[in-house]
C-alpha cells in the first residue's frame, strides 16, 4: 500500500490566520495537492465553521477544494457546496436522514467525488458494501469531528487495516482518506496501513517549514 501515490489535503481550519483565503495560498505554495474545508453547523458538533460563501471566495487560492460536512441532514446542503466551487464532498455515515447511497448520488450529480466519513467511535463494519462500492472515498476519523489540535487516536491504523481488508475482499480500489491528529510520526503507520490521502492540520500551519513536511508526507 505504501507504494500507491499519496495525497495531501491541508485542513483550514487548524490556521490561525484570520485571512483563510492567505491561509489556503500557503498550502497551495507548500505543494498541498487539496484544501480540507470542514463546515460544521452547531448541531451534528457544536461550532460552527465555514459557509458556502467562504468556500466560494477560497478558488482564488487555486486548490482544489475538499468539503467536510460535519453536519446533520448533509444532502440539503451538497448542491450549494457543489455550486460554491467544492470537487470534493465527504459527509458522516453517522449523520445521516436522506440515506447514504442517496447523498453519494446527490454528490454525484452535483459533479463533485463523493466521500463517506466514520467516527472513531464507529465501526468500520457498520459501513454497508454498497457503500464501499459506490463512495469515491472513505474517511476515516483519527480524532472526534469538531475540532483541531486533538490527539491521534492510536485504533486508526488498525481500523485502516480494517477497511482495506474489506475493500480487497470486494476488488475496490476506494480511495481511503485519514483525517486527524497526522504528523509525521503519525502519518507513516497511516499509509503503512493504507491511507493515501492524508488530512494534516495543525501540524501544517504550525510547522516552521509546511513545503518540507509536506514533501515528507507526499514521499510516504
Amino acid at each position: 500500500m505504501a507504494s500507491r501515490k499519496v495525497l495531501v489535503s491541508v485542513s483550514l481550519l487548524a490556521s490561525s490566520n484570520p485571512n483563510f483565503v492567505a491561509a489556503a495560498r500557503i498550502a497551495k505554495a507548500a505543494g498541498a495537492d487539496l484544501l480540507h474545508v470542514d463546515v460544521m453547523d452547531g448541531d451534528f458538533v457544536p461550532r460552527v465553521a465555514y459557509t458556502a460563501g467562504a468556500v466560494r471566495k477560497l478558488k482564488a487560492a487555486r486548490l482544489p477544494i475538499e468539503v467536510h460536512l460535519m453536519v446533520n441532514n448533509p444532502a440539503k446542503l451538497v448542491s450549494r457546496f457543489a455550486k460554491a466551487g467544492a470537487k470534493r464532498i465527504c459527509f458522516h455515515a453517522e449523520a445521516q436522514q436522506a440515506g447514504l447511497l442517496k447523498t453519494i448520488a446527490a454528490v454525484r450529480k452535483a459533479g463533485c467525488k463523493a466521500g463517506v466519513a466514520i467516527n472513531p467511535a464507529t465501526p468500520v463494519a457498520a459501513l454497508p458494501d454498497a457503500v464501499l462500492r459506490n463512495a469515491d472515498f472513505i474517511m476515516v476519523m483519527s480524532v472526534a469531528p469538531g475540532w483541531s489540535g486533538q490527539p491521534f487516536n492510536a485504533a486508526t491504523p488498525s481500523r485502516l487495516r480494517q477497511l482495506q481488508a474489506r475493500l480487497r475482499k470486494l476488488k475496490l480500489n476506494t480511495q481511503v482518506e485519514v483525517d486527524g491528529g497526522v504528523t509525521d510520526l503519525t502519518a507513516p503507520a497511516c499509509v503503512a496501513a493504507g491511507a493515501t490521502v492524508l488530512g494534516v492540520g495543525s501540524a501544517f500551519y504550525r510547522s516552521t517549514t509546511p513545503r518540507k513536511l509536506v514533501k515528507f508526507l507526499k514521499a510516504l
